[in-house]
Parts: C-alpha cells; structure tokens; sequence
C-alpha cells in the first residue's frame, strides 16, 4: 500500500471530520415549501396506511367475536333440541335415562353460554381498533406548523443578525 502525501491525508481528514465543513447556506422559502410539501404528502400517505392496519385488525377481531357468536347459537339449537328430547322422554317413558339427556342438553347450553359471552367480549374489544385518522392527521399538521414556527422565527432571527 502506498503512503498518502500530506494534503491527502488533511483533506481526508477534513471530510471525515463535519465539525471542520463548510457552513451549510440558509434554505430558501420555495425549497422549504417544497420540503413541507413533500413531508406533508408522506404524513398522509403513512396516515392512510396506519388507518387501513386499524381497520383490518378492527374487522378480524370483529369476525373471530361473529364466529364465536355463530357456534354459540348453533350449540344452542342442539341444547333446544335435546331440552325437548329430554322433556319428551320424561313424559313418556318416566325412567332413569332422561335425566342423562337433561344432563347433556345442560351441558351444551352451558358451553354456547360460555362462547356467547367470549364473543361478545371479543366483539367489545375489537371497537377499540378502529381508525382514527383525523386525530392522527391533526397531530402531524400541528407538528408542521410548530416547525414552520420555529423555523420562521430562526430565519427572523438570522436576517436581524445580518446588516
């Protein structure tokens, strides 16, 4: 490898080092513009695609709470149905072995109980997901106008500084 000369090595340096760079010039009005421009179309576009994550995640929660809600009432004609098998039983035969039909028809109702009550807390939970799109788009806009704030009253306070 060949030895650098001086002047290569301290303009080396200098790049490498920013604490020795050239001052950077102020930004003009148009290109400030431009770059709000170009921030505020990203700040939407990412708003909008934050808002379709909530909603999808809002809509599966809500189909798991429907599916758990369709089982539950599926298992709860059955329950019906051995409820009345059973009562038939007990009027007609008067023997031992309706009860064991009670039993399962109270089991079946017990258990579409159960999944009636997780769907609808799943169904409740799933309200907390949904988008909300203006408050984030607001939240982003004051945070635009507070930078442009900032930096209108240290552009202000450049040109002061110059005669």
């Amino acid at each position: 490898m060949a030895p650098l000369d001086s002047s290569a090595s301290e303009s080396a340096s200098q790049q490498a080092d920013p604490s020795q760079s050239q001052p950077v010039a102020p930004q003009t009005i148009g290109t400030l513009f431009a770059q709000v421009s170009d921030h505020l179309s990203t700040l939407v576009s990412t708003e909008i695609q934050l808002a379709k994550a909530k909603a999808m995640r809002s809509a599966q929660a809500a189909g798991l709470g429907v599916a758990l809600l369709a089982v539950a009432g599926f298992l709860a004609v059955f329950g019906f149905g051995w409820l009345l098998s059973a009562s038939f039983r007990a009027l007609a035969l008067v023997v031992p072995h309706w009860a064991a039909a009670l039993i399962v028809a109270g089991g079946l109702l017990l258990l579409a109980g159960i999944l009636a009550l997780v769907g609808i807390a799943s169904l409740k939970r799933s309200h907390k997901y949904v988008p909300d799109p203006k408050a984030g788009l607001q939240a982003d806009l004051d945070a635009v106008k507070a930078s442009f704030v900032k930096q209108t009253v240290k552009l202000t306070e450049t040109s002061k500084d110059t005669p």
